[in-house]
């Protein structure tokens, strides 16, 4: 039975390895390579250090290649908590402030596409809207952000700052958009094209956002 089981093992890393290997180019894996090196010089000599035993340029090699910029499909979020006790406290203060940064993102896209609308919808049927349709995607984005890796710095006051790294995969993220978007939208009685119109137009915005950071 053993021998079985080592044999299918071998077989699923011959089969599943090159595929997962293959989800780069070698110039975005090489670009991954530099970009982590730079940039883990640039914080090591700002004092920062991985709290990790991975090493920094990998850690952030590692992170590059699962964002959309390299390949992967997810989009890079970082925060820093300043002079903080401890690290795990400066870890949930870093995703409190994502989750902020998040939110506000959301309110920003939706409001913008809610004015171009706003002869078609009160501004009742507005409030409820991005009530609800913030609501249900705060509720999964706690799920879909996932921590890549964090630094810390002593400082001279016994004190930490400490920056987390987060990955939210889009394709996730997106279809959380749609679905919240459509159930908000049937909440607040809006038309149903024009929650289709909405739809486009926060996707094409949340885009637009991530390109600018």
């Amino acid at each position: 039975m053993k021998k079985i089981l080592s044999a299918m093992l071998l077989v699923a890393s011959i089969v599943f390895c090159p595929v997962m290997l293959n989800a780069q180019t070698k110039s975005q894996i090489k670009q991954a390579e530099k970009a982590g090196k730079t940039e883990a010089k640039r914080l090591e000599k700002e004092g920062w250090k991985n709290s990790s035993a991975t090493p920094l340029r990998l850690a952030i090699k590692n992170h590059l290649l699962k964002t959309e910029d390299f390949g992967g499909t997810a989009t890079s979020y970082d925060a820093t908590a300043v002079a903080v006790k401890s690290l795990i406290l400066g870890g949930r203060m870093a995703r409190s402030d994502i989750r902020t940064q998040y939110a506000d993102m959301n309110k920003s896209v939706i409001k913008a596409r809610i004015n171009d609308q706003s002869q078609a919808i009160s501004i009742e049927q507005a409030d409820n809207f991005v009530a609800a349709y913030e609501s249900m995607v705060m509720k999964e984005f706690d799920g879909e952000l996932q921590k890549s890796f964090s630094l810390y710095r002593e400082r001279k006051d016994g004190l930490y700052d400490v920056r987390v790294y987060f990955l939210l995969d889009e394709d996730k993220a997106s279809k959380t958009r749609i679905r919240a978007l459509k159930n908000a939208a049937a909440e607040a009685q809006i038309a149903q094209e024009i929650a289709d119109d909405m739809s486009k137009f926060i996707n094409e915005g949340f885009k637009d956002n991530s390109a600018k950071e």
